[in-house]
């Protein structure tokens, strides 16, 4: 009889899952006799499993679906694969074992985001009246703030009349509300739609734009999730604020990132300013987290999932 082993996989909903699903499914066809699943647990539950199960259905509460399941992830499965060492550590405060958890970072495929070099050709005292691209690119969902990025964006435009908001995504009912408010509040002519995107139609947004934006609200979700925009900005060389949260400080210290405080518009707006009026110290500050992306390519990460199936083989 073949062996087959079971996976969980947490966490994969903060960004774009495909890829690691994508990776077990070549290889599912490819082993034979790997047949990794991702699984909810079974009913027959020792206390403490009932006990973690207990806390992941509270925290799905508070996070609004996307932790759905979690505390039953790990009941049965003989590797738990998760996204970043801060659902690691949750869920090993939440009775996992330890030994069952691997993190693979979703990071963005090399072959399409090229890794690119810091160039700013901006000049060291920038005309306010001048375009001033900002792209936010993902999910058109109120966790990912883009009503926030909004009211950024027409607080930074009285001290950068030039800035403008690129946005990429599927339309949603929630994208459609937030655009209402736009015209009502004369907003529109400083607002690019650019629709959904294909991964190489999101390189050239991000290679057109001068500045990335992950404009989450406050949630326990984006409280702990690392998004892969992040990842993806920093790959072509393009400086990113992203919000001051424990996801994205276990891996960038203070300095390796444009903060802003999680949920504010009124802190994103000013960030977006000091972004404009200082393009030397974001030069910096971008060469510095190059150096926390380097850490976590795809090919770094890639070699961590292999490992965690080839573990099992072995044992």
């Amino acid at each position: 009889m073949k062996p087959w082993f079971q996976f969980s996989f947490p966490g994969c909903n903060s960004e774009k899952p495909g890829r690691l699903f994508g990776q077990e499914q070549s290889l599912r066809a490819s082993a034979g006799r790997l047949h990794p699943v991702a699984r909810r647990g079974r009913s027959s539950r020792t206390g403490q499993d009932r006990e973690a199960a207990a806390g992941g259905s509270r925290l799905a509460e508070q996070a609004d679906s996307p932790f759905s399941g979690l505390g039953l992830i790990h009941v049965s499965a003989d590797r738990i694969l998760t996204v970043s060492v801060t659902f690691q550590e949750l869920f090993s405060s939440r009775s996992c074992r330890p030994e069952k958890i691997r993190v693979v970072i979703n990071s963005p495929d090399e072959t399409i985001f090229r890794f690119q070099e810091p160039n700013s050709t901006r000049p060291k005292r920038p005309d306010p009246s001048q375009p001033f691209l900002i792209l936010y690119h993902g999910s058109l969902l109120r966790r990912n703030g883009l009503d926030l990025a909004v009211d950024a964006l027409e607080i930074a435009r009285k001290s950068v009349p030039g800035a403008r908001l690129v946005v990429c995504g599927a339309p949603t009912s929630f994208f459609e509300t937030v655009m209402q408010s736009v015209r009502e509040r004369g907003l529109a002519g400083n607002i690019h739609y650019l629709g959904s995107r294909n991964l190489e139609q999101i390189v050239e947004a991000i290679s057109r734009c001068d500045l990335g934006v992950v404009p989450n609200h406050r949630n326990v979700f984006t409280e702990l999730n690392t998004p892969t925009r992040i990842f993806e900005c920093l790959a072509m060389g393009k400086p990113v604020i992203a919000p001051r949260a424990r996801g994205i400080q276990d891996y960038f210290g203070d300095e390796d990132l444009i903060y802003f405080n999680l949920g504010s518009a009124k802190d994103l707006a000013e960030k977006i300013t000091y972004a404009f009026f200082h393009p030397s110290e974001v030069q910096a500050i971008v060469h510095r987290g190059q150096k926390v992306y380097l850490n976590h390519r795809w090919t770094s990460e890639k070699s961590n999932l292999l490992n965690a199936f080839a573990e099992l083989v072995k044992d």
